[in-house]
């Protein structure tokens, strides 16, 4: 694996691995300047990828440090998300269970990890966890997730909006918290700017290239505009517009 020291100049973080196939054991070393051992993690996975370094929020008076890592650890054919606290050498799996691991995330703001992950039997989803391994929300996805997406939530945070990036487009999807399925709202919207709720979690507002639409939760439209020219604010229960020459259902 790829060399890496730590912003003290002083410790060196060694990804490595032994052995092939099943008898693949791979490793995480944190080894000092002088040579010496300070930890070493190996929790039986063949392979360790997609290291990502997370920074705690750090005062003006204080230098940003790297204080832990997250990484994808796989064991045989599935996946799992872990953090690895770099102080103390402390490892903590987030997730486990998945065949696939995508656009993996760390939102210095909420103090959050995210992903979009693929399972057996075809299913799908986005996850977000604490640092703790308090998990916020695991939202159901339906179709591939490969390239990730982004994720409107509602103001209850019991649903959300998934903008899932697709070959063909952004497929709109309502995905409720902890849910079985998600349901399509479009399959291929060529791009989106911006996803608003409303307050009620009712319904929803949708700006993209071509127009700015409002739908209910089920996807039917209930109005949507086509101004020559966008200036608007939404406050997630109305809309205003500086021009708006045609309006249509």
């Amino acid at each position: 694996g790829e060399l890496v020291w730590l912003a003290d100049g002083k410790t060196l973080l060694i990804p490595w691995a032994t052995g092939q196939g099943p008898h693949r054991h791979a490793h995480i070393t944190l080894v000092a300047s002088d040579g010496q051992i300070k930890w070493d993690i190996h929790n039986g996975d063949q392979d360790i990828t997609e290291l990502h370094w997370l920074r705690e929020p750090q005062t003006e008076l204080q230098s940003p440090k790297p204080d832990k890592l997250f990484y994808v650890a796989q064991q045989g054919i599935l996946q799992s998300v872990n953090v690895l606290d770099l102080t103390t050498g402390q490892n903590l799996k987030l997730a486990d269970g998945f065949d696939q691991i995508s656009a993996l995330g760390w939102d210095i703001d909420s103090h959050t990890v995210s992903f979009w992950w693929h399972a057996p039997h075809a299913l799908s989803g986005t996850d977000q966890y604490r640092l703790d391994g308090t998990r916020i929300y695991r939202l159901p996805a339906s179709g591939p997730v490969d390239q990730g997406g982004d994720v409107y939530l509602s103001p209850d945070g019991k649903a959300a909006i998934l903008g899932i990036h697709q070959a063909n487009g952004i497929s709109l999807q309502y995905s409720a918290v902890n849910g079985t399925a998600a349901h399509v709202i479009d399959p291929a919207r060529i791009r989106v700017h911006e996803v608003a709720w409303s307050g009620d979690n009712r319904t929803f507002a949708v700006w993209d290239d071509l127009s700015l639409e409002v739908l209910d939760i089920d996807g039917n439209s209930r109005w949507s505009v086509r101004p020559a020219k966008w200036s608007l604010i939404w406050n997630g229960q109305g809309l205003s517009f500086d021009h708006c020459p045609s309006i249509y259902r």
